[in-house]
């Protein structure tokens, strides 16, 4: 009964996604999927989209740091708090990590993450370009 009791403390409640200007859309590339993972796990939301803004779903500096430290963990990324803040959505932050990877992975890597690229749709490309 008590580890039931102390498993109950550690799971924080998950919150639904709040109403934002912008509709929910999925990650599809899997360095939005990772970004979204964080985020939801960091911010307490069930669903984080690609568009949604890190301030909007509550994020702040102390949240910030923590999902940086995260995101250090997963991929090898040049990341700060305050990059974090002026990328303010998954999409964005997405293409700043993707292009340090790109950036600074061997060329056996650069394949995959090519075929990567050449399966977005073109509202994913879009959203690449755009920021």
């Amino acid at each position: 009964m008590l580890d039931v009791v102390r498993n109950a403390s550690v799971t924080k409640p998950k919150k639904n996604r709040p109403d934002l200007p912008m509709p929910y859309v999925a990650p599809t590339t899997a360095t939005e999927r990772m970004l979204a993972d964080i985020w939801s796990e960091q911010l307490g939301v069930d669903k984080v989209g690609v568009h949604d803004g890190f301030l909007e779903l509550g994020g702040d500096s102390l949240l910030a740091a923590r999902v940086v430290a995260r995101v250090r963990q997963a991929v090898a990324a040049d990341l700060s708090a305050s990059r974090l803040l002026e990328a303010t959505t998954v999409c964005i932050m997405g293409e700043f990590i993707d292009n340090q990877v790109l950036n600074t992975a061997p060329s056996s890597q650069l394949d995959l993450i090519l075929g990567e690229i050449e399966a977005l749709s073109d509202d994913e490309a879009s959203c690449r370009l755009e920021s």
